[in-house]
């Protein structure tokens, strides 16, 4: 099988783990500031994660965006701004990965959690969940809670890949 990484993208940090036969290795680059001023490691740092990908033959499986809709005040306001950030972000990463000839994935949230983690509603309950199958495929290492959801992401790509 060749590598898979996934990806978990956020407005101020992009998350992404990588598999490569029993290997696992999750790690994050830094996007923005609290701001939103751009870190200057950010592009060398997604320019190198694709270069990687491209010299693993790595297939990579990318958490897809969506729009959620709230109930509250001005959520709706609030995901649309999120929403077109998270679009740009993406549009970030394919580039990228056509540049280097990477091929990419969308996978909707919902299609990897269920397949990985199983049907749950409770989103603490899915982070809880996420985290222990990222603890055991990553042992050893301080995964932030992106990170985790990367390594879910690369999970349910290995169970596509190998399909």
């Amino acid at each position: 099988m060749s590598a898979v990484i996934g990806i978990d993208p956020d407005a101020r940090q992009l998350a992404y783990a990588l598999v490569e036969g029993s290997t696992w290795d999750a790690h994050s680059i830094a996007r923005t500031t609290k701001t939103g001023d751009f870190f200057a490691e950010y592009e060398r740092g997604l320019v190198a994660l694709m270069r990687d990908a491209q010299s693993l033959g790595a297939m990579v499986y990318l958490e897809d965006v969506f729009l959620a809709l709230a109930g509250e005040k001005n959520a709706e306001r609030r995901n649309v701004r999120t929403y077109r950030v998270l679009c740009e972000v993406q549009g970030e990463i394919r580039y990228e990965a056509r540049r280097h000839g990477v091929p990419v994935v969308n996978v909707r949230a919902s299609e990897w959690r269920a397949a990985v983690l199983g049907q749950t509603a409770n989103r603490d309950a899915m982070k809880a969940l996420a985290r222990a199958r990222a603890e055991r495929d990553c042992v050893g290492l301080d995964l932030t809670e992106h990170e985790c959801e990367a390594v879910c992401i690369a999970e349910y790509g290995v169970m596509e890949h190998g399909k």
